[in-house]
């Protein structure tokens, strides 16, 4: 649904030079379409990678779905707005997709079923991107580390209690 919003194609026809091509004009953020970049900084690294992309998934669970794009460029601030173009932050090995949905099931409550994700890897090399596909839960509100969260203006945030 949103893939083929944001990028004219099913979830499933993607490939990484779609994402590349996303990049080539500035982007923002939205209350629908995240962007992560992945950078490792030491050995814990790609975990806290994959808590704030479940973090984000229980955010757009909760509200009305989205995009998060994972190996997106590093974000610059221009003019006090906060953009991403340009070249892309590829994870640098595929990951175990049977493990990350697992975690991202084991760690939301109650357990999403509406997300979808695909791994998406430059040709002739080690360079990845993963795209997730978050549809509104019809089963919500959602936690992660027993906290509801929200998306807020193109931000995932803690949701507040009469939310």
């Amino acid at each position: 649904m949103y893939s083929k919003i944001f990028f004219g194609k099913e979830l499933t026809d993607l490939h990484y030079y779609d994402i590349e091509n996303f990049f080539v004009e500035k982007k923002e953020e939205s209350d629908k379409m995240e962007f992560k970049s992945y950078h490792e900084k030491g050995e814990n690294s790609h975990v806290q990678h994959e808590n704030n992309i479940i973090r984000s998934i229980c955010g757009m669970l909760n509200s009305d779905g989205g995009i998060i794009i994972w190996g997106a460029p590093d974000k610059k601030k221009i003019d006090n707005l906060i953009e991403y173009v340009g070249e892309l932050s590829p994870l640098t090995k595929p990951t175990d997709k049977d493990s990350l949905i697992r975690r991202i099931s084991d760690n939301i409550k109650t357990t999403p079923r509406s997300y979808r994700m695909v791994e998406l890897q430059k040709p002739n090399t080690q360079n990845y991107v993963i795209i997730f596909e978050i549809e509104k839960s019809e089963y919500a509100p959602h936690q992660y580390d027993n906290t509801y969260f929200m998306r807020i203006d193109g931000q995932t945030k803690p949701a507040p209690h009469h939310y």
